[in-house]
């Protein structure tokens, strides 16, 4: 169809829907739609006005059109009679998509839209294929594929299996990048929750309790959006990204979530874990013995909880940077030269200690430094690293002086964050 056919064809059903606006509804109110008859001013063929497509005639001359109360038709002679118009122009349709057709693989682009419910799609990188279904008798071969497979926006679990032949260690020469994911409820359902949790949305996971028996090259996340956590489980990490030029094995970019659990490090990362602006739970994180050199990076304001890991670095052991926070608890086994490095705004907990490093400045702790803190922020200032530690207090504390400096955890009434003392009472500091 030239434009100028397309013009007239638009022109004339505009007048078609101007001139019944008045007396007529497409859904058949004033009057009785389906006695409107064939209008001039479509070359070799009619417009048609009718309630429902069950009401356009059979055989009208081609090409003709309908003009429904569900939508516009079209009915050419080599066609399979009407055919929906949906978007775009008569001649190049741009299909709909819909949640009932946004099934893995359907979209018109590389990843669907919207998830349509749990998913586990199985990789195996010697037996599987990237043309397949992606189950478990038809795995896929790359981690890449079955991300790129991931819904934009995910509302229900989305399990990706590495694991495949947990009998058999498997390599996965890779290096990862995860994309996007909006998720959102629907998903993480727990027998005594009163409805499903919104978070697991998103899950890589290896073979549990032995992750060395699913290596990849590099793993990055992009982002994670919305009320949903990205998740990764029981893998071995064995080179730097290519992806940027911070040289680490696994990182999370934005401000999405993010949780680790039970990785490990061969001796191929130059550092292990860098998590720019994201929030970050590490459970059983293990950087190996001199495996790597920094263990966890915060950067751009990232917030991390390190929980429970192990491993002795070459550098730094954990480094928080561009007002980041890193929480180090529950007896984790880590420890580098320094122990903690603290730049530019950043702070971090050590659990054990119940103090914070980096209050007064850049601060460089070395490990045997940090175990001679006290509870006492007047003992447990270290000479010339600009370490300072403050009390942490479920409220307000009653009996403090001006100046003095504490830290609220949010468990009471009073807001988590920290607080100076000042004449007209306590002022959240940030």
């Amino acid at each position: 169809m030239d434009e100028l056919t397309r013009r007239r064809l638009l022109g004339g059903v505009s007048g078609i829907l101007g001139a019944t606006a008045g007396c007529q509804s497409l859904g058949g109110a004033a009057e009785d739609t389906s006695q409107t008859g064939p209008q001039d001013g479509v070359p070799g063929g009619e417009i048609y006005v009718r309630a429902s497509p069950s009401e356009l005639p059979d055989a009208p001359s081609s090409p003709s059109f309908g003009v429904t109360g569900t939508g516009v038709y079209e009915f050419r002679e080599q066609g399979d009679g009407w055919r929906h118009v949906r978007h775009g122009s008569p001649d190049r349709r741009v299909p709909r998509i819909d949640a009932a057709e946004a099934a893995v693989g359907a979209s018109p682009t590389s990843r669907p839209l919207i998830s349509n419910g749990d998913r586990t799609v199985y990789v195996d990188p010697n037996g599987g294929d990237d043309t397949a279904a992606g189950t478990r008798s038809d795995p896929l071969a790359t981690i890449q594929q079955a991300v790129s497979r991931v819904p934009i926006y995910l509302r229900h679990q989305y399990t990706i299996d590495l694991a495949t032949v947990p009998e058999t260690p498997v390599a996965y020469d890779e290096d990862v990048l995860v994309p996007a994911v909006v998720g959102t409820g629907m998903a993480g359902r727990e027998e005594e929750a009163a409805g499903p949790g919104p978070f697991l949305n998103l899950v890589i996971r290896g073979e549990p309790g032995n992750p060395s028996a699913v290596d990849v090259g590099s793993i990055m996340f992009g982002n994670v959006l919305g009320t949903a956590a990205g998740n990764l489980y029981h893998v071995r990490i064995s080179r730097d990204s290519p992806y940027d030029d911070e040289g680490y094995g696994l990182s999370a970019y934005g401000d999405g979530e993010l949780k680790l659990y039970d990785i490990r490090f061969t001796d191929g990362p130059t550092n292990g874990v860098l998590i720019y602006g994201a929030r970050t739970k590490a459970s059983l994180v293990d950087f190996g013995e001199d495996n790597v050199a920094i263990g966890l990076k915060a950067k751009r304001h990232a917030s991390v909880i390190m929980h429970q890991s192990q491993g002795v670095l070459e550098s730094d052991a954990f480094r928080a940077t561009g007002n980041s926070l890193i929480s180090v608890v529950r007896n984790s086994q880590v420890t580098g030269s320094p122990m903690y490095n603290t730049l530019r705004g950043g702070l971090i907990f050590d659990d054990e200690l119940d103090s914070w490093v980096g209050l007064a400045g850049n601060a460089n702790v070395t490990s045997g430094e940090a175990d001679q803190q006290t509870d006492s922020p007047a003992d447990n200032s270290t000479e010339g690293s600009g370490n300072r530690s403050v009390d942490v207090y479920r409220d307000h504390p009653d009996d403090k002086s001006i100046g003095d400096i504490w830290y609220v955890d949010g468990s009471g009434e009073a807001s988590e964050g920290f607080y100076g003392q000042v004449e007209d009472g306590p002022v959240k500091i940030g």
